[in-house]
């Protein structure tokens, strides 16, 4: 709010500020290496004009009036220039498919939409890396620590893309869980351990699926925030055993499937 209050005429609120608004408590401005709060992104259009701020991170160019919206009083980007101020601009192409996703989850925006805008802006700065991490973006992840596995599984493991928190059943139709990860063909299942996960009953209910994943024939491999952070090598060498069991395993045994039920919702 305080910062929307230094907009001069037809400026507005953009990026992870312009998301926060609309609801997506996940992209709420904290970096993931502790390096403090990322600044508010203030889009002023080609003629705006304001002396720059701490934590204010400006922007003059082009603003199209499909790009603006007003929301309880606050100008802000609409979704689609969010998600693309978000990609584009983002310090990694990690970060970048964070905001993606969460967008993506979120429900403000759609993968075709997102590709279709991408090509009405080429030549803009970080737009290759908006492309990229595009490729990289899905809809379904829950946290940015489960998408950041996810991108370690794939751009640095080097292994194909996992399902994203797929229900998992038994053959007789009865729900397994959501494996946050699912590599499908080695039946690995990765789980990420957030600080949520320290709470008791939290851990009782995590050891109690983990076990009943095991049962049914999946690999289940658990990560946690250093592991993600200080331990990449390490966190890489446990992934690529765990994949190598699971692509070893006897496959007549597995008792978990993707299929779902009669009564499953869908």
């Amino acid at each position: 709010m305080e910062a929307a209050a230094l907009l001069p005429p037809g400026g507005v609120v953009g990026g992870w500020a312009s998301a926060y608004w609309r609801g997506v408590r996940l992209l709420d401005g904290n970096t993931s290496d502790a390096r403090g709060l990322q600044p508010i992104l203030l889009l002023l259009g080609p003629t705006g004009k304001i002396r720059p701020r701490p934590l204010i991170e400006l922007s003059r160019e082009r603003l199209a009036s499909t790009d603006v919206e007003e929301f309880r009083g606050v100008r802000r980007s609409s979704d689609l220039r969010t998600a693309f101020d978000g990609a584009r601009l983002a310090t990694s192409l990690y970060a970048a498919v964070v905001f993606l996703d969460m967008m993506l989850t979120a429900g403000l925006v759609d993968v075709s939409q997102l590709a279709s805008y991408w090509s009405e802006h080429p030549g803009w700065r970080g737009v290759g890396q908006a492309r990229r991490a595009l490729s990289l973006a899905s809809r379904g992840s829950r946290s940015p620590p489960e998408t950041r596995l996810r991108l370690l599984w794939v751009l640095e493991a080097g292994f194909p893309a996992p399902l994203v928190n797929p229900p998992v059943f038994d053959l007789e139709g009865r729900l397994l869980g959501y494996p946050d990860v699912l590599d499908a063909d080695a039946a690995v299942a990765l789980e990420y351990d957030g600080d949520d996960h320290r709470d008791v009953q939290q851990h009782a209910d995590d050891n109690v699926r983990e076990e009943r994943f095991e049962e049914h024939g999946l690999v289940v491999c658990r990560v946690g925030r250093l592991d993600v952070r200080h331990r990449r090598a390490q966190t890489i060498q446990r992934l690529t055993a765990a994949r190598a069991r699971g692509l070893a395993r006897d496959r007549s045994r597995d008792r978990w499937t993707l299929q779902p039920p009669p009564w499953w919702p869908g």
